[in-house]
């Protein structure tokens, strides 16, 4: 499979590595597993450096994203926590964007290519939630 995940429950946060070919499938495998495992409001920290062709198409991305805009209109599962994606490839780059632009008004996604500014930015998630 090429997603897996580690969920640290004290921190709410889930970490989760990408690699190989994605699929559609594959993303809307990922959000229904934090359902199931109850961490959909967690904080994710996706690292997808190595994600490989082929890559998704632009019809794949709007695909996706209204999967996911799915999963959104079901009451109980509203309440997204932010994410952050950790890209290198140019091309996965601007299709994560693209992903990101498309839901970015349902919940709180970036997209970065340095792991730090992906940490600094979910870190200013956490200050806000605690009131800092």
């Amino acid at each position: 499979m090429p997603i897996s995940y580690q969920i640290h429950k004290a921190r709410k946060r889930v970490l989760t590595t990408v690699t190989g070919p994605i699929s559609v499938e594959d993303i809307l495998g990922q959000f229904q597993a934090a359902i199931r495992e109850g961490v959909l409001a967690y904080e994710e920290l996706i690292d997808a450096c190595g994600v490989t062709p082929p890559f998704l198409s632009t019809h794949d991305i709007w695909r996706a994203a209204d999967l996911v805009r799915l999963v959104l209109d079901t009451p109980s599962e509203r309440h997204f926590g932010p994410r952050a994606v950790i890209v290198r490839d140019d091309a996965v780059f601007g299709m994560t964007r693209m992903f990101a632009n498309l839901l970015s008004g349902f919940f709180p996604i970036r997209v970065f290519r340095e792991p730090g500014a992906a940490e600094e930015w979910l870190a200013g998630w956490n200050e806000a939630a605690d009131g800092t």
